[in-house]
């Protein structure tokens, strides 16, 4: 698929994969609406891009995802189409799942789940419309399998990965393409705007994140699996690839194996 001159709708766009999709997508010619909820970030974002005057903002708190019509409805009237929609907005979590308040599990999957499943559906009949359009759905390694301190997060970005999957067949009569992301760890403020069992920010240091994939190579690596279409995509080194592999093909030891693996990096 060549991303020049498409539209591309781009959610979560103010900060790490998002505004770094944004300055890549841009370099390619790609025409971009940038979203999320804290404009003078997306205008940050805009101004890093290539031809900023260009692309469009369309600022929206996505957790009131029943506004859903209403942003698809301004997001085509600013180009005139939309060719391709990444739902890439989402939150973290960290806290186990016994001290984790049923508001937590309910706050990720308004955010990660329910506002990308609201985006989609709100923008599905422009792509019918158009016998064209492509869904980029971001997901997370700990979509394909259990993340322990995460089990609100991990719930969310399974869920992801199902509507995802669902999608794809049925809209695949009306030429419409869906790719599911599955970052690992990722140089991002992810792990700083995770949700702790406070339902609040954890502003903690990750050192997995720290020292994980540069974002700029994991970008990269998404472009390529946006240009070639691909229905799954693995953006992960280290242990969350050896963890993504190993759930596949070891279904039932890969617990035990996981667990052994957790415990050795503490020690």
């Amino acid at each position: 698929m060549d991303l020049r001159s498409k539209v591309i709708w781009i959610t979560g766009a103010s900060s790490g994969i998002g505004r770094e999709l944004a300055i890549q997508l841009s370099l390619r010619g790609a025409k971009l609406i940038l979203t999320a909820r804290r404009e003078e970030q997306l205008e940050e974002t805009r101004q890093l891009c290539v031809n900023s005057e260009q692309h469009k903002i369309l600022s929206c708190d996505l957790n009131d995802y029943h506004q859903a019509a209403h942003w698809a409805e301004r997001a085509v009237a600013m180009y005139g189409h939309v060719d391709i929609l990444v739902n890439n907005a989402g939150v973290s979590q960290r806290g186990g799942v016994i001290d984790t308040p049923i508001d937590v599990d309910e706050a990720l999957i308004r955010l990660d789940y329910l506002s990308l499943v609201a985006l989609s559906k709100a923008i599905m009949p422009h792509f019918i419309e158009r016998q064209s359009g492509y869904y980029v759905n971001i997901s997370s390694v700990a979509g394909k399998l259990g993340a322990p301190m995460r089990t609100s997060y991990s719930g969310a970005k399974h869920a992801v990965v199902g509507f995802s999957d669902s999608l794809r067949f049925e809209l695949f009569p009306h030429n419409i393409k869906v790719t599911v992301i599955c970052p690992g760890y990722v140089q991002t403020p992810i792990a700083v705007s995770a949700l702790n069992e406070k339902n609040e920010a954890a502003n903690m240091y990750d050192p997995d994140i720290e020292n994980g994939m540069p974002v700029t190579t994991a970008v990269r690596k998404i472009i390529r699996a946006m240009e070639a279409q691909k229905n799954e995509v693995l953006v992960a080194n280290g242990m969350p690839w050896l963890g993504y592999h190993l759930r596949r093909l070891l279904p039932n030891t890969f617990p035990a194996l996981m667990t052994k693996m957790v415990k050795a990096k503490k020690q």
